[in-house]
């Protein structure tokens, strides 16, 4: 993804900003905890629609969550299920394909400094979702998005949050399924936006560290060296505590209407800071240091 978003232009970007995913412009993040994904995977409670540990606790994955850390639409339309003969239409036509949904690998490679308009954000979204949002094993994009994507001007308006978290449980369900069957082949089995899972435990996690920026959005925030620096810190712990959802950004008091739309601004301090110094073992400072981890990746970590 961020390959992806290294090679748009100004007048693209500006054209997914509009769209109402601008904030996706500012993912830093590369790599992530292959061991700590699947097992944050394994402890998802279906019913509950939660990640449960020892003790009882437990953080939500919903859709206020997911617009807080992603800065995309929240509320709204819901996004339609079905396609019509129109939207099918369009987006074969612009996809170059005549009965079936384009190849992934043949989408990315249609996006050039030339590709503009209606076109052109259409098929960055395809590929968002395939690759980033709400990803699958199928090599081929998801015909479930083509109704929202069809009139531009109106995708900012449908409730985006809600489909990437209903990914997220229908991903993980599947994976857990394939896990007790004895498939556990790896992240092609977990068609969920990783980046959104590891962000939400390490935001809700109480660790004995300096705590990063309490910014909004956490997209621009949860790059290599803090995931890495969260991590390492999580391996230390002796047991796992996990804040309550009150003592988070994750609540109606610091999401802001303005921003439901998606995120034209891109960065916001979070309004309360005494809660969330609360919420830690130790006061809130500046992150010292923090660009002088190391640069190199763990090999534990999963690039994507």
């Amino acid at each position: 993804m961020t390959k992806l978003i290294s090679k748009l232009t100004d007048p693209q970007k500006d054209t997914v900003t509009k769209c109402g995913f601008g904030s996706l412009l500012d993912l830093k993040c590369t790599a992530l905890p292959n061991p700590l994904i699947f097992q944050l995977a394994k402890q998802y409670d279906p019913q509950s629609k939660s990640v449960k540990f020892e003790g009882g606790q437990f953080f939500k994955l919903n859709p206020l969550t997911i617009h807080q850390i992603l800065g995309i639409p929240f509320g709204g339309k819901k996004v339609p299920s079905k396609a019509s003969s129109r939207a099918k239409a369009v987006i074969l036509k612009d996809t170059n394909q005549s009965n079936q949904a384009a190849k992934m690998e043949d989408l990315i490679s249609m996006i050039d400094a030339k590709l503009a308009g209606d076109k052109f954000a259409r098929i960055f979204l395809l590929i968002t979702f395939g690759i980033f949002l709400c990803p699958t094993s199928n090599s081929r994009v998801s015909h479930h998005f083509y109704e929202a994507l069809l009139d531009v001007k109106e995708i900012k308006n449908y409730d985006w949050s809600s489909v990437v978290v209903e990914a997220l449980h229908k991903g993980i369900i599947s994976f857990q399924s394939n896990s007790t069957k004895g498939n556990t082949s790896g992240k092609a089995t977990l068609g969920v936006c990783l980046f959104s899972l590891v962000a939400a435990y390490f935001d809700y996690l109480a660790v004995d560290c300096n705590i990063i920026d309490q910014t909004i959005l956490r997209i621009c925030i949860w790059d290599d060296k803090a995931v890495i620096k969260y991590h390492d810190a999580e391996s230390t712990l002796e047991h796992i505590e996990i804040k309550a959802a009150d003592s988070t950004l994750f609540t109606k008091d610091h999401a802001q209407p303005a921003n439901f739309r998606g995120f034209y601004h891109h960065q916001t301090k979070a309004t309360s800071k005494q809660e969330l110094h609360n919420a830690v073992k130790s006061p809130n400072k500046d992150v010292e240091g923090q660009h002088s981890l190391n640069s190199n990746l763990p090999s534990r970590f999963n690039l994507h």
